[in-house]
């Protein structure tokens, strides 16, 4: 078999899969969600069977520091293993069911990868990984609800739990169809969509009482990650602009790539931080202040990088962040790297990481002054 035979025997077995995966979908568009589906019996029976754990001490030591079921030992996990068995069973085979097709998708991309753009290679691979992950969390969640919340708050929440696991077969839909084997989903959009479900995970987990983390049964396992500028990032440039997220990942997605792509990822920074302060101190804006009709220098035409930084932070509060991160040196510096090969790829990664504090202060104090004064 050619190589051209093997692309279209795997495009054939995709367009197959979609359209398997399609009539299933449209099979549950009639799916009411109530008490009477598979998924809620079932959640309602182990709930029931939980309740009488629920005043043993031992049961409550458990859940403070609970492991996954599979290495849960002594006699709570036996019993729960058995108590929690017919759920497991359920949520494992569609479980199972999406891994196949996530695997076959993968393969299909991998065949795909001589004749397609090597950015959207790269895309839709680290969605894919994203898709993964989400699933992993998302298959768990109910199994957690159920030793975790009394009878009544999962009886009240069932739909969403349902949801958690319907909406990552769903996706998995949606990722087929962003396959170019005759592709109707652009990956901005997929990116959107694993977001949303990846999003509701995290709204169901945080319901009081909180749920702990997949992972570890930890609560605080890995909630630091989110208070890292680069998390805070995404977030914030996503509502600005989608584009800039891509942006943002490209330029680091540059950084693996040895002296040459250290540069185009630099590039990269320094455009999102152009774009934030264009944004967020426009030209017309800026010369309307005090600040800008006092200037000494009236050479100045144009509004410079320092002037409009001063504009969103607030003359006082862009003199500290100077004292700090010497931003007319740091800007300096990124021009130098982009202009010029780096000797050493980690000054590059260290200068990236130094812009990204600037853009974020930039975001972190437009966006309020925005909300304060709403055009």
């Amino acid at each position: 078999m050619n190589e051209n035979d093997s692309l279209r025997k795997h495009a054939l077995d995709l367009i197959d899969n979609t359209e398997r995966q399609r009539r299933f979908l449209q099979g549950l568009g009639g799916f009411q969600v109530d008490l009477s589906s598979q998924l809620a019996k079932e959640l309602a029976i182990a709930s029931e069977a939980i309740a009488a754990f629920r005043m043993n001490p031992g049961f409550k030591s458990f859940l403070a520091d609970i492991e996954p079921m599979s290495v849960a030992n002594a006699r709570f996990g036996k019993e729960l293993a058995r108590t929690l068995a017919p759920l497991h069973g359920g949520i494992a085979e569609l479980q199972a069911n999406f891994a196949t097709q996530l695997e076959l998708h993968t393969r299909a991309m991998q065949d795909l990868k001589f004749t397609v753009d090597h950015n959207w290679l790269w895309e839709i691979e680290s969605i894919t990984r994203q898709i993964g992950e989400t699933a992993r969390i998302n298959f768990a969640i109910p199994e957690i609800a159920v030793l975790h919340w009394p009878n009544k708050a999962l009886l009240d929440r069932t739909q969403l739990l349902e949801d958690c696991v319907l909406n990552t077969i769903a996706l998995e839909t949606f990722h087929a169809a962003a396959i170019p084997t005759g592709a109707v989903v652009a990956t901005e959009r997929l990116t959107l969509v694993t977001d949303f479900v990846s999003e509701h995970s995290e709204v169901v987990r945080h319901l009081p009482p909180r749920l702990p983390d997949v992972e570890s049964g930890k609560l605080e396992q890995r909630e630091h990650r989110k208070e890292e500028i680069g998390s805070k990032l995404d977030v914030a440039l996503r509502q600005i602009d989608l584009r800039l997220v891509e942006l943002r990942h490209a330029a680091w997605h540059n950084l693996t790539r040895g002296v040459a792509g250290a540069r185009l990822g630099m590039t990269g920074i320094r455009e999102i931080l152009e774009e934030v302060l264009r944004r967020f101190a426009p030209e017309s804006a800026v010369e309307a202040t005090e600040a800008w009709r006092n200037r000494d220098d009236l050479k100045i035409t144009r509004p410079t990088r320092r002037m409009r930084l001063a504009y969103v932070l607030g003359e006082e509060r862009a003199a500290e962040a100077e004292a700090m991160l010497q931003f007319d040196q740091s800007i300096r510096r990124t021009q130098k790297f982009v202009h010029t090969f780096a000797d050493d790829v980690e000054m590059v990664r260290v200068q990236m990481t130094h812009s990204e504090a600037w853009i974020h202060l930039v975001l972190h104090f437009g966006m309020q002054r925005s909300r304060l004064n709403p055009s």
